[in-house]
């Protein structure tokens, strides 16, 4: 795994409901770990156009503007 940085983050209040990666057209949201070892979904910065249009979809307010380290599964 890698460690990058997204424009968007998901905090540890993450509830892996994956509503945001449902609402994401870019599947730029994937199951993952973040810096500190917690199971959540995170944004793969590549991936991410910044559209937003998965905020309002996450049911705990989990997903926020900044920069935070989180690992992200290598994909073939």
């Amino acid at each position: 795994m890698k460690k990058r940085l997204s424009k968007y983050m998901v905090t540890d209040t993450c509830i892996l409901c994956g509503f945001c990666d449902l609402s994401c057209p870019f599947d730029g949201i994937v199951d993952g770990v973040s810096a500190s070892g917690y199971h959540k979904m995170v944004i793969v910065p590549e991936l991410c156009k910044g559209c937003k249009l998965c905020i309002p979809y996450c049911p705990v307010g989990a997903i926020v503007p900044g920069t935070q380290p989180e690992k992200i599964p290598e994909t073939s």
